[in-house]
């Protein structure tokens, strides 16, 4: 068991979300080998973002009374001048609560920053894990999250309800998510189609067996700063870890669901519109990875494989594994060479860029308050 002082932020609001949250992924998180493993009022406080009328019912509802037991739960009410802002946007929203207890982790260096989602369910003992690696020193640790079908998968967990509480395995969890996967996130699978217009995440399914995924942008389950620590800005999946993480050995990657499973679950048509008939290729794959100008740690991150079991691996997911290796460094080899001619083109004073990439929107100035706001 670690000594930091665990700070757990978690933006929840709307009726879907609010229902997500108190009826499976807090009873997920609350399992035995989660946070009543070592989670105390006095070394954990746990960040509840949304609005006064959903604050009123997360005040109400059971599963945050039992929360109560284990951490300090702190409701903050978000300003109505952002709920309008939050629905069109709701990942801005999300970026401010996150970077809200971000610079309050900031403050004290015994505060370790858990941020959260209202649709992500942990198996049992995976929250124990995070603590374990704080423990160890890491200084970030991130992970992938598989989508599911939360029509499908939802009842399910549902069903393995007791007494408010959610314990299942990560062998149990993954295989839900495995025989109902999201379509959306099905067409990562590399050669398949339809894919994905933006192709951030690559995996392999090995028989029935599994899968192992290479990802641009790994969920950061766990993350540490200080007063001198850099700013940062966007969705937290995006350049969080690569700026916060100065010693890259000090970043741990959970790449096995037998040591951390976490899986998140959607509506079946989300994002099903935005698919593409044509399968990812390397080009693809990395025109999208250089729009990012990645850093080497982030390279290194995309070369691990996730793997995550259904039952125990056979021998076919030693091909697999060499056949992802070539596709990988292929990907790498092409951002490098895209990224060594950017840098003869601007030595050149070569005023044209190699690539005119959409960037992202700016946030409503709304979600640009200051953080006092709340």
């Amino acid at each position: 068991m670690s000594n930091a002082h665990h700070v757990i932020s978690m933006p929840v609001w709307g009726e879907r979300y609010l229902d997500m949250f108190l009826n499976v992924s807090l009873p997920s998180q609350l399992s035995p080998g989660n946070l009543p493993a070592f989670a105390h009022p006095r070394s954990c406080t746990y960040r509840l973002y949304t609005f006064r009328d959903d604050g009123v019912l997360l005040d109400a509802a059971p599963a945050v009374r039992h929360l109560r037991r284990h951490a300090t739960v702190e409701i903050i009410v978000l300003p109505e001048s952002f709920r309008v802002h939050v629905i069109s946007d709701k990942f801005g929203g999300m970026e401010f609560a996150h970077r809200h207890s971000l610079l309050w982790v900031m403050e004290s260096p015994d505060r370790v920053l858990i941020p959260m989602l209202s649709d992500l369910v942990f198996s049992d003992g995976a929250l124990y894990a995070v603590d374990k690696v704080i423990g160890e020193g890491a200084q970030a640790a991130v992970m992938t999250t598989p989508r599911g079908v939360l029509e499908a998968v939802g009842p399910l967990l549902t069903g393995l309800l007791q007494n408010g509480v959610l314990t299942v395995s990560p062998r149990t969890l993954y295989g839900m998510i495995f025989a109902n996967q999201l379509p959306s996130f099905g067409a990562t699978i590399w050669g398949s189609v339809p894919s994905n217009p933006w192709p951030n995440h690559l995996q392999w399914e090995v028989e029935d067996e599994g899968s192992f995924h290479h990802t641009y942008h790994p969920y950061p389950i766990m993350l540490r700063a200080h007063a001198g620590s850099p700013d940062v800005e966007g969705t937290m999946d995006g350049n969080w870890v690569y700026r916060l993480v100065d010693d890259p050995s000090r970043l741990h990657i959970f790449d096995n669901s037998d040591e951390m499973c976490v899986i998140e679950l959607s509506p079946r048509d989300y994002l099903a519109d935005d698919l593409i008939d044509e399968p990812a290729t390397v080009i693809s794959a990395a025109s999208y990875f250089f729009k990012y100008r990645p850093s080497p740690l982030q390279m290194e991150v995309f070369r691990r494989p996730l793997r995550y079991y259904t039952r125990d691996p056979g021998s076919a997911w030693q091909s697999r594994m060499a056949e992802s290796r070539r596709v990988v460094e292929s990907v790498i080899s092409v951002v490098d060479i895209l990224m060594a001619k950017e840098r003869e083109m601007k030595a050149s004073g070569d005023p044209v860029s190699l690539y005119a990439f959409r960037k992202p929107s700016p946030r409503p100035a709304s979600l640009r308050l200051r953080i006092n706001a709340c």
